[in-house]
């Protein structure tokens, strides 16, 4: 117990001193992530986006991450089929993000779009990766308007956003049943 207490006062120490995080930082702390409340001698408050309150003690956590520390952004994963043209997609995708940088209400979130080009070939799909930068804890709310925007713009170029489906193939032909015809008359009753 004595152990865990000097634990918590040492690790506020550097906490504090390195500026790791803040009063209305919002950050993850293990399986916890939320906004940063409160900062005692031997644990942190933060509350998560549903309203829930957690308390870390400082003595049992190593990692912290920090959304709001410097500079926000968030990656952005594009899932389209197969069939689409590639160059077409990412044209689509970089577009979206200049009309947001370029309007009037979505300006002011400083929106800096990086694109990272084809990421991936998955099962279903194949995957584009963007990353969106923006001003201090606004990732969030600009991918979510992007998403938006990026669907509708999808939609005009008929672009698919892929769903899961399988091809099934077979090393032998089927072969190919007659179905039987069944007498269904009454049997013969002349004896």
């Amino acid at each position: 117990m004595v152990q865990n207490v000097l634990q918590d006062f040492v690790k506020t120490y550097f906490i504090l001193s390195e500026d790791q995080y803040a009063l209305g930082d919002i950050v993850q702390i293990g399986e916890v992530s939320g906004t940063v409340e409160r900062i005692s001698l031997r644990n942190s408050q933060l509350r998560t986006v549903c309203g829930d309150l957690f308390i870390v003690s400082h003595s049992s956590f190593d990692k912290i991450t920090n959304f709001t520390h410097g500079q926000s952004g968030i990656k952005v994963f594009i899932d389209v089929a197969y069939n689409t043209d590639l160059d077409l997609a990412i044209t689509v995708i970089n577009q979206v993000a200049k009309e947001m940088q370029q309007d009037e209400d979505w300006g002011k979130y400083e929106i800096q779009s990086d694109m990272k080009g084809v990421d991936n070939f998955g099962d279903n799909s194949i995957t584009i990766f963007l990353i969106l930068k923006t001003k201090i804890s606004e990732q969030w709310t600009v991918a979510r308007e992007y998403r938006r925007r990026l669907k509708s713009a999808f939609d005009r170029q008929g672009i698919s956003i892929p769903f899961p489906q399988r091809s099934i193939w077979f090393e032998n032909k089927l072969a190919m049943v007659e179905p039987s015809i069944t007498d269904h008359s009454p049997p013969d009753q002349s004896t």
